[in-house]
């Protein structure tokens, strides 16, 4: 038998195995007492909210039954549209269909409480004319910025007979600024409300259309078959063709899993999905209906629920029975893998009630659910466990989740909503005419009230959001400097870290939890790799109207440690690096888990073009840091790093505290005026890199937690899992 002995880094503090045993039988014996279950079929059946979403993928609420196909944006052989009442003469628009029905549309804001359908497509170029329709009761012309005729009729048919939608071409007033703005706010309202979200795809996007219907298709089957998945049993099918034989539900769940996976690999290539604010209508729809334009007369209804049930069984499937699984969901797919897999679908699919957001789920939980999952998975997916249904429940009633335990206020609505969705906004590149409305899709998602203006560029209308927020306690976390230049926009920089990261040194591919932009937390290799990214010379930096002086507080004994110009040896340089500003105790069985961060970003940094690595040095900073509170004891030394272009020369930086949000940086003046060269992160091999953020005293407390996997074990683990940096740093 082997002992392994761990060098453990005073620096953090340690919990003790003590601890974890006392805490692990605590929490064994609440889930018992909170789980009275007369039999394991009844808890079984629970299914972590898979039973909600199959009674709601029955509900017709979400289908419009097209009585023809509706064509191509080409074809204008018919008259042109009218209406047979106006918001002139009826406060509301009414349009006769070709079945002989009539679809309402909504004029200006929907009314409290009222049943309708939001109409969510792609506007296209803008028109040069708008059309003209005319009112058949009083006469009244009302014009509609929409790109021809066609897409009008087709917009009203999917509406459908006998139903209230609102259209934002039609229920805004598009030429009243004020009608706009006040509008643009209310957004996350208008379709979060909505009993569901009709999506028109233009005939380009034909390819998403068809793998939808498939998806559709597979997830209907699973769900079909939920029995099997409780019972842990396949059955085979054989082709009458060609008299082979297969396990139906593992082919079926593959194809399941391979056309999402299809899907999101292509999804920037799509018209609907590249746009900014058909993100929202997406995301915050309580279900999807998918017609085409140019396609059969069928729609694709309650989607959402039908693929984040099927999502939720398999992976709660998965994960209980790991290799045991008669049902095989793919080659390489540990119950391990499961969570990161099931993220994706998550991002493709937003569901803000049955999602919890990062700061909702309850690390010691995912620890937990992660070792014992027949106890629940909800925190270890994300979920919200929701109770099954009452039988009497009618189908065709509208469904809502319980949020009320997490979110008791409008702030915490907001909180969710915008961590919730906005790294799903961040996962496929969005285009928009103006470069204002990349911030507006998602502020007025989220109801964000501040002064929008379509004029302004990405980064004044970003700060007008942030500022909007912070006064709300909502922070947004700053990774690099607010410089010129670089390969990326500032929307493409806000975006990679506004999203989830992957832990690129983790071997089964998890995303750290949280956006960093929220978290103040990212991925290691990402992070130096966007950060080199961001240089170009000469350093400049952005002026804004109040100039760029910083309120920074200098940090007592701070100094640079190490600096190394990357066009050098790098398998060199990444080992010093590691060595010196890399947290994490190494050993041998480390690697099941986790490889070097070293050796990862060497793999990265030299697939970079060698003028990318000659413009940037890598500098180390040694903080002077207290555990015990006390100056006059000996400090540990706290090791920083950043990546700075190499204009920046070492004797004009110094580490300080920027006031805005509390975090460590280096800063260089020049001029007289003080700017942000960097933001100083601590890094380590198991949990990621991390802002270090101080109080107004310098207090320093930041738990590094390592992800739990329950396809690979150590015990060991259990004394590093969760470490805690706590003490001071002192100012000048």
């Amino acid at each position: 038998m082997s002992v392994t002995a761990l060098d453990l880094n005073p620096i953090f503090d340690y919990p003790t195995l003590s601890d974890h045993g006392e805490n692990l039988l605590r929490r064994i014996a609440n889930q018992f007492q909170a789980n009275p279950f007369d039999s394991p079929d009844q808890a079984t059946l629970m299914m972590d909210g898979v039973q909600f979403m199959m009674q709601r993928s029955l509900s017709t609420m979400c289908k419009t039954d097209l009585t023809a196909p509706l064509p191509p944006l080409d074809d204008e052989a018919h008259d042109p549209p009218s209406f047979q009442k106006c918001r002139k003469c009826a406060e509301e628009y009414v349009v006769k269909l070709r079945d002989g029905g009539f679809v309402t549309i909504v004029a200006g804001m929907p009314k409290p409480d009222s049943a309708y359908k939001t109409m969510s497509y792609v506007w296209g170029p803008h028109p040069e004319r708008p059309l003209s329709v005319p009112c058949v009761s009083c006469g009244h012309v009302t014009l509609v910025p929409m790109i021809n005729n066609q897409r009008f009729r087709n917009l009203t048919e999917l509406g459908g007979s006998g139903n209230t939608v609102w259209i934002d071409a039609i229920s805004i007033n598009q030429y009243d600024k004020d009608d706009v703005a006040a509008h643009v706010v209310a957004m996350g309202h208008i379709y979060r409300n909505a009993k569901c979200v009709s999506v028109l795809l233009p005939i380009s996007d034909k390819p998403a259309f068809d793998c939808l219907v498939e998806i559709k298709k597979n997830a209907r089957l699973i769900l079909l078959h939920y029995r099997n998945f409780i019972d842990n049993s396949d059955f085979t099918i054989t082709d009458p063709d060609t008299g082979e034989t297969f396990h139906a539900l593992t082919e079926i769940c593959q194809l399941f899993l391979k056309n999402l996976q299809n899907l999101s690999d292509h999804l920037h290539r799509f018209s609907y999905w590249s746009r900014a604010w058909t993100f929202q209508e997406w995301a915050l729809a309580r279900d999807l209906e998918i017609a085409l334009e140019g396609g059969s007369a069928d729609s694709c209804f309650n989607l959402k629920s039908l693929v984040l049930g099927a999502a939720m069984l398999i992976s709660r499937y998965k994960i209980l029975q790991h290799q045991y699984a008669e049902i095989k969901l793919g080659e390489g797919i540990t119950h391990g893998r499961v969570p990161p897999i099931f993220e994706s679908i998550k991002a493709l699919f937003p569901d803000e009630d049955l999602f919890l957001s990062a700061e909702e789920i309850d690390p010691k939980e995912v620890s937990f659910q992660a070792n014992f999952p027949h106890f629940g998975i909800s925190h270890l997916l994300g979920i919200r466990s929701v109770p099954p249904l009452p039988s009497s429940h009618q189908v065709d009633t509208p469904q809502s989740i319980d949020t009320s335990d997490t979110r008791p206020d409008d702030l915490a609505k907001l909180r969710a909503r915008l961590k919730l969705l906005l790294s799903a906004f961040a996962a496929s590149r969005r285009q928009a005419t103006h470069e204002a409305d990349l911030i507006a899709c998602w502020a007025s998602m989220c109801n964000v009230r501040y002064a929008y203006d379509r004029h302004d560029d990405f980064r004044s209308a970003l700060k007008k959001v942030s500022e909007a927020l912070r006064s709300q306690g909502i922070i947004m976390y700053n990774f690099l400097p607010d410089t010129k230049g670089g390969l990326r926009t500032p929307a493409e920089l806000f975006n990679v870290y506004v999203r989830y990261h992957p832990q690129l040194n983790a071997t089964n591919e998890a995303e750290l939890p949280g956006a960093p932009i929220f978290t103040g937390r990212a991925d290691t290799v990402s992070h130096m790799v966007f950060s080199l990214d961001n240089i170009s010379l000469p350093t400049q930096w952005y002026d804004d109207a109040n100039g760029t002086r910083q309120q920074l507080r200098k940090i007592a004994g701070a100094k640079i440690e190490q600096v190394a110009n990357l066009d050098g040896n790098l398998e060199d340089i990444m080992s010093t690096f590691a060595s010196k500003a890399i947290y994490g105790e190494q050993f041998d069985t480390i690697n099941a888990m986790f490889w070097p961060v070293d050796n990862v970003a060497l793999q990265y940094l030299e697939k970079l073009p060698s003028e990318r690595l000659s413009i940037a040095k890598l500098v180390v900073v040694n903080v002077p840091f207290y555990k015990d509170i006390v100056q006059g004891t000996a400090p540990h030394h706290l090791y920083l790093w950043a990546v700075l272009p190499i204009d920046i020369v070492e004797d004009e930086l110094s580490v300080c505290r920027e006031l805005t949000h509390g975090v460590l940086v280096l800063n260089v003046e020049r001029m007289g005026t003080t700017h942000i060269a960097a933001y100083l992160t601590l890094s380590d091999h198991f949990s990621g890199t991390f802002l270090v953020k101080t109080d107004d005293d310098g207090v320093i407390d930041m738990s590094l937690k390592i992800p739990e996997r329950g396809d690979i074990q150590f015990s060991i683990f259990r004394q590093i899992s969760l470490r805690r940096l706590n003490g001071k740093v002192y100012f000048e």
